[in-house]
């Protein structure tokens, strides 16, 4: 609720400090008194625009503070704590406006903190309903439509339900996106890893290969030598005449002679036929080398060409075979993982069509829930408008559903790979909800947004208002302009309604009807006074003789010891009085 409002220099007004009740409060003044600068200071506070054309003459600045007190478990509570407020004490907000001549930018406080202006407007729509102008009209916007609809049907458990699945729809979806996005990113790697690994297993490298290769290019470099040298060899070792075998021979046949002498030569004799059997091997080698051993240019290019080849390699993947070999494991183990997020999306888009098919059976049910609460609500409403004589009057809940289309994730992704909902799907459900008003019969039906202003609008939302009470969380209602256009059997009809809302919500009705102003809990008036050939304006509370007095006003009297309009005033005020009570809409 509105607990209280101070005002410095705003318009006619000099110093104003209003203390605001909880229940009805009713304010009246003779035209031009100031009553509208009230719900002026009162936007602006909840996040209205602001013009300079509000500071008073003369000064250079202008100030609005309010205190809004509001229940422990209040929607705007969440608001607050999600943005990082903090409450005052006795779960109260301050707001504070001040709006500056010489600067393009106005400042706004909550709580002693700066805040922009669109966090206050967002939070404003919380507070305050302000009807009589379209700021502020929580039932002029029609997305807050369906929120009423779900409220008044007692909807809540099936609605978080639906909820509940969308969410985890939607993280789903995300998970998909940024698996998608991975997956795109990573699918040129991918394809370069498959070709680095195909050039690998191409080459078919073996371990130790470069090595022999460089033997083998040394082997036919020099082949020419190597025979002609391995030949000599043989045919020095063994195979021509006093070759070194044959020599080695003889000596050991003279040393094996003196052992007959001197064992001292027995194993010398030995060493030597061992060493001879030795050179014997040698030269045989020699020999079969010799014999293999062939210049071939084609292999030498053969050779260098694999050389090339494997250089080209390492410059790629290591610097030697047994890292490129080890870097080929690497890409397989990498090269796999990508194919097992392939494997995750898939699984990934069975889980997203079990949360659709579950998510749909509760919406459907949802759908038909809401249907039903329409039909409740259309037919009350009805009656409603019918207590404050507009019996021509039709009212309507429009339920529809719209074809879902292609989002941007789905459109990168392609419809295939990302399933989604048959309709526009939010968190609230697959409908779409808007209230639709015509005041008279064979006028079309239009929402609530395209109804003109003034009274008509404003009896409109005090039915809706009436019927709603326990659905609409706002704590504080402003009626402006309530009672333009209706005779006094209407206004007490409009007084007893507006009454029984007071029971559940703060009620302030800027009034001219003296039959709404006597069925009040509290009344003020506004009142313009001249000071220093200076215009400024003063919020009274009245009490019950003074409420007499104004009220006799109101009816018409023209001077205050009129005794027609003085009693009747005091019976207005003795009726209610006597009813503290009045009955309760039809809900």
């Amino acid at each position: 609720m509105i607990k209280t409002i101070h005002i410095e220099n705003f318009a006619i007004i000099d110093q104003l400090t209003i203390d605001f009740s909880p229940g009805f409060l009713v304010f009246s003044g003779e035209t031009g008194a100031g009553k509208s600068i009230l719900i002026t200071a009162l936007n602006l506070l909840l996040g209205g625009r602001a013009f300079t054309e509000y500071i008073q003459s003369g000064k250079e600045n202008a100030k609005v503070e309010g205190v809004f007190k509001i229940h422990k478990n209040s929607s705007v509570l969440n608001f607050m704590e999600e943005r990082g407020f903090d409450l005052l004490d006795d779960q109260e907000i301050l707001i504070k406006r001040k709006i500056y001549r010489t600067e393009k930018s106005n400042r706004c406080y909550i709580n002693h903190q700066p805040c922009p202006l669109s966090l206050l407007s967002e939070m404003g729509k919380w507070l305050v309903d302000i009807h009589g102008q379209h700021e502020h009209q929580f039932l002029l916007i029609p997305e807050r439509h369906i929120d009423l609809l779900d409220a008044f049907g007692n909807l809540k458990e099936l609605r978080e339900q639906f909820t509940d699945l969308y969410e985890k729809y939607k993280k789903k979806c995300d998970q998909l996106h940024s698996l998608f996005q991975k997956k795109q990113t990573d699918e040129k790697e991918r394809e370069l890893l498959q070709f680095q690994m195909l050039e690998i297993d191409q080459a078919n490298l073996k371990p130790g290969e470069e090595q022999e290769i460089e033997v083998r290019k040394r082997q036919l470099q020099n082949a020419e030598k190597l025979f002609q040298e391995s030949t000599i060899a043989a045919q020095e070792l063994y195979e021509r005449e006093g070759a070194v075998h044959e020599q080695l021979s003889k000596i050991a046949g003279r040393l094996k002679q003196l052992s007959k002498i001197d064992d001292f030569f027995s194993p010398l004799a030995d060493s030597l036929n061992n060493s001879s059997y030795l050179i014997e091997d040698i030269a045989s080698q020699c020999r079969v080398y010799s014999q293999e051993i062939k210049s071939d240019p084609h292999l030498l290019d053969e050779c260098e060409t694999r050389s090339i080849e494997i250089q080209k390699l390492k410059r790629k993947y290591g610097d030697s075979i047994e890292q490129i070999l080890e870097q080929r494991t690497k890409m397989e183990k990498k090269w796999q993982s990508m194919r097992e997020a392939k494997d995750e999306i898939e699984q990934l888009q069975k889980k997203i069509r079990h949360l659709i098919e579950k998510a749909i059976i509760l919406a459907d049910k949802l759908s038909l829930e809401r249907k039903k609460t329409a039909s409740s609500i259309e037919r009350q409403i009805k009656k409603e408008l019918e207590d404050l004589h507009m019996p021509k009057a039709q009212f309507k809940v429009a339920q529809r559903k719209k074809k879902s289309e292609p989002s941007e994730s789905s459109m990168a992704m392609g419809p295939s790979l990302l399933p989604s909902f048959p309709y526009r799907t939010t968190a609230k459900g697959i409908d779409i909800i808007e209230f639709l008003f015509s005041a008279n019969q064979g006028e079309e039906l239009k929402a609530l947004s395209r109804i003109a202003s003034g009274g008509e609008i404003s009896r409109i939302m005090l039915a809706l208002k009436t019927l709603l009470r326990a659905a609409d969380e706002i704590p504080a209602l402003v009626f402006d302009e309530l009672d333009i256009g209706i005779g006094g059997d209407i206004s007490k009809i409009v007084g007893k309604k507006l009454k029984a809302l007071a029971s559940k919500k703060q009620i302030l009705c800027i009034t001219h009807s003296p039959q709404i102003a006597s069925m009040a809990d509290h009344h003020y008036v506004v009142k313009k006074v001249i000071n220093k050939n200076r215009t400024n304006t003063l919020v009274e509370k009245l009490k019950t003789g003074q409420r007499i007095e104004e009220l006799s006003r109101m009816l018409g009297g023209g001077s205050l010891d009129s005794t027609i309009t003085t009693k009747h005033a005091q019976e207005l005020m003795k009726l209610h009085t006597n009813s503290s009570t009045y009955p309760q809409q039809r809900l």
